[in-house]
C-alpha cells in the first residue's frame, strides 16, 4: 500500500524570539484526509509553529512543506483553508454581509483587484449552505451570534474548495452549545467528506471525540498518537494538569 500524501508537513524546526526558545526541533506531518488536534498549554508554541506552518514566520532551524512543496516555494494557496483564532471577533458594525465575507475566501484565486465572477458567487453560496447558514446569506455580519460568525468564516475558508483546512482556536469566545455544533461540522466535513484537518484547540474533549490523532507540544513535541494513548499512558494530563475524559465509545474519532 502507497503511504499518504503529506498535506502538511513541519521538520525538526526550531524557532527562537532572541533568548527565548518558542519551538525546539518540531516535526510534524499531517497526511491526506487525517483529523489531527494540536493541544499544548499556553505559551507552549502552538500558535508560532501555525504561523511557522503557514510560511509567516521564519524557521531558525529546520524546514516545513505543504501540499509536498516547500513553504517557501508553495503558491497555491486557495489549497488551504485557515480559520484565525479572532475569526468571531467582528465590529457589530463592519459593513460587510455573510455572502461578501464567503467570498473573502476566493481571494487567492481570484485576486484582490478582479471583480467576482458568477463562479465566485456560486462558490461562496455553496460554502454557506455546506456549514448551514446559506439563509444568512444576506444578513450583516455583525448582527450575528458568536457560533453564526464562526460559520461565517468557516465558509470563507472553504469557498475555494481547499485541500486541507487549518483551524486556530476557532471557538474561544463562542458558547457550549455553539461549540458543540461547530465541532460536529467539522467532524462531518472531515469524516463524511475526507477533507484534511488539523485543529489548535484547548478544548481536549472535542479534540479527543473528532481526532483520529491528538499532537501535544510544549516547545517540542511530547505525545504524537491516538487520543486513547494520550489517556492511557498519561499524556500531558499530570504534567500540564489537563484531563482528558474517557470517552471508549469515541474515542480517536468516529470510524
Amino acid at each position: 500500500m502507497n503511504a499518504k500524501a503529506c498535506v502538511l508537513g513541519a521538520e525538526d524546526v526550531t524557532v527562537r524570539y532572541g533568548a527565548t526558545t518558542a519551538l525546539d526541533g518540531v516535526s510534524l506531518r499531517v497526511e491526506d484526509g487525517e483529523f489531527v488536534g494540536l493541544v499544548g498549554p499556553n505559551g507552549s508554541g502552538k500558535s508560532t509553529l501555525v504561523r511557522t506552518l503557514l510560511g509567516l514566520v521564519e524557521p531558525d532551524e529546520g524546514q516545513t512543506c505543504c501540499c509536498g512543496r516547500p513553504i517557501h516555494r508553495f503558491e497555491d494557496w486557495s489549497r488551504v483553508g485557515y480559520v484565525p483564532q479572532d475569526a468571531v471577533h467582528v465590529d457589530p458594525n463592519f459593513p460587510a454581509s455573510v455572502l461578501e465575507v464567503a467570498l473573502l475566501g476566493r481571494v487567492a484565486e481570484r485576486g484582490l483587484v478582479n471583480r467576482w465572477t458568477d463562479e465566485d458567487r456560486e462558490a461562496a453560496h455553496a460554502a454557506l449552505e455546506r456549514v448551514g447558514i446559506g439563509h444568512l446569506a444576506d444578513r450583516s455580519i455583525g448582527t450575528l451570534s458568536g457560533g453564526e460568525r464562526q460559520r461565517a468564516f468557516l465558509a470563507k475558508a472553504l469557498a475555494s474548495d481547499p485541500d486541507l483546512l487549518l483551524l486556530d482556536e476557532p471557538m474561544a469566545g463562542v458558547d457550549a452549545a455553539a461549540r458543540e455544533d461547530f465541532y460536529n461540522l467539522v467532524d462531518d466535513l472531515n469524516h463524511a467528506e475526507g477533507l484534511t484537518i488539523l485543529l489548535v484547540s484547548h478544548d481536549l474533549p472535542a479534540v479527543r471525540m473528532c481526532c483520529h490523532r491528538l499532537v501535544a507540544l510544549n516547545q517540542r513535541v511530547v505525545f504524537d498518537g491516538s487520543p486513547r494513548d494520550f489517556e492511557d499512558e498519561g499524556g500531558l494530563s499530570e504534567a500540564y494538569d489537563m484531563h482528558v475524559p474517557h470517552h471508549p465509545d469515541r474515542a480517536g474519532g468516529r470510524p
